[in-house]
């Protein structure tokens, strides 16, 4: 997806005609020279010109013609190849569909990286733009979600956050708070933890929490689910060690790494234990977590 940025595609070009243009004239006085010498010493140019005169025109054109460019090609690959792979994708189908203002937030910050940075940037922003985006899409969907998918996404999120904890303590924190206080997370760092199984079993349970979400909350005991999540937070409490409740609860990153151990244990544990109870008690407490305010259930 996106090719060659069109930046780089056209430094390579002005850099290779002006080294067409030196080889021209360094050929041009040596006209007692088989034509085959010639073109060899154009086409040495052409090439030597590109790789050395590239660093030197990408700066200038970069700072006149690069986010113009990038958004001219934006609109038109996101028209014609990203808008359409997204689609494919059935949870992002349902959330565009349903939501356009999501859709328009998303092309808006996949707009903002590839503008300042091509698809380079995109590509590593791009979880820091579905965290931002849709993650509070997804939100809208969870109170709806059936039982089973419920119960799965407490699966999925018991090994995710298992192999960060694992590996990677730090990302753990970043991955569940990190847009929100300020640090995205880096897709790269992502990628290395949990790799492309990781990524496409995050893939397929928002898919089924999406797709089969219902059309309104889906109404669950909230006093007996709040005595639940109290139950489990307490069982899991004594994981976390100094003020690491504050990082286990959102309200800041982490200081260091034995922090974010202690705050990722704490997380890591409770979906453990969400993953291994009967699925009635899981799906209780897990409607209690991503419940819609009383306010806003009809």
């Amino acid at each position: 997806m996106f090719g060659m940025d069109m930046v780089a595609l056209v430094t390579a070009a002005i850099a290779g005609a002006l080294g067409g243009l030196v080889g021209a004239l360094i050929a041009g006085r040596m006209a007692d020279q088989k034509t085959m010498i010639r073109t060899a010493i154009i086409v040495a140019c052409i090439s030597g010109f590109s790789i050395i005169g590239r660093p030197l025109l990408e700066p200038y054109v970069e700072r006149i013609a690069g986010p113009w460019m990038r958004t001219s090609q934006f609109d038109v690959l996101y028209g014609s190849e990203m808008e359409a792979s997204l689609k494919k994708i059935p949870a992002f189908e349902r959330i565009f569909r349903e939501h356009p203002d999501v859709e328009k937030r998303f092309r808006e910050a996949a707009r903002k990286a590839f503008e300042q940075g091509g698809a380079p940037n995109l590509r590593a922003k791009a979880s820091s733009i579905g965290s931002d985006v849709l993650g509070d899409a997804l939100l809208l969907y969870l109170p709806r979600a059936r039982a089973e998918d419920l119960v799965l996404f407490a699966v999925t999120m018991s090994d995710i956050l298992s192999a960060m904890n694992e590996r990677d303590p730090e990302l753990c924190i970043i991955y569940q708070f990190g847009s929100e206080l300020g640090q995205p997370l880096d897709n790269a760092r992502l990628q290395a933890v949990i790799g492309d199984t990781g990524q496409d079993r995050l893939l397929a349970v928002m898919n089924k929490i999406v797709v089969n979400a219902g059309d309104s909350p889906v109404p669950h005991d909230r006093t007996r689910g709040a005595r639940e999540v109290a139950n489990i937070a307490e069982r899991h409490a004594p994981l976390l060690t100094g003020s690491s409740a504050e990082v286990a609860a959102g309200e800041r990153l982490h200081k260091d790494v034995a922090e974010a151990k202690a705050a990722c244990s704490f997380a890591t544990a409770m979906f453990k234990d969400l993953a291994t109870m009967d699925p009635k008690s899981a799906e209780l407490i897990m409607r209690q977590l991503y419940a819609a305010p009383p306010t806003a259930e009809p």
